[in-house]
């Protein structure tokens, strides 16, 4: 999807997930999710197209069963696991107690960020990355409080 805040959600041109005629992913562990391994070069690391909700599926099923996370062997490398967890474990906590959660933002005045552009392209190894992205988020504008893409872009 395409969100902007003034206007309508946009499908991206590339299509939605396949599907078959009674709503049912083509692509599942029997299949291995059709991985295309030279996609992975060219189009998507992850070798399972465009759709996110393929890749999303994939690693949400491929995870496995829920792990016993008292018998996890934390190391000073996942200090950032142990944050977000504890993070997560305390928003749970307060919204359990009627709190709000942390960074949560119901003024709509507030709640908007114009300055975040979210660019998803696939460029050319040749391409300075740092320049294409300079040009990228160039194009992205704030018009008058909405937001919009530069004519002709």
């Amino acid at each position: 999807m395409v969100f902007r805040r003034n206007g309508p959600l946009e499908l991206p041109a590339r299509g939605g997930p396949e599907n078959t005629p009674d709503y049912k992913s083509i692509r599942d562990k029997t299949n291995r999710y059709l991985q295309d391994r030279d996609t992975t070069k060219a189009i998507s690391f992850t070798g399972l197209g465009y759709n996110f909700s393929d890749q999303d599926r994939c690693v949400i099923e491929g995870a496995g069963f829920i792990q016993d996370r008292t018998k996890e062997m934390i190391l000073s490398s996942d200090k950032v696991i142990v944050t977000a967890r504890k993070l997560l474990l305390n928003a749970i906590k307060d919204i359990q107690a009627g709190r709000e959660a942390p960074h949560v933002i119901r003024d709509p005045e507030l709640n908007r960020f114009p300055q975040i552009a979210v660019i998803n392209e696939v460029i050319s190894t040749s391409a300075d990355w740092r320049e294409h992205t300079q040009k990228a988020e160039s194009r992205v504008r704030v018009y008058g409080g909405t937001d919009q893409l530069q004519e002709g872009t």
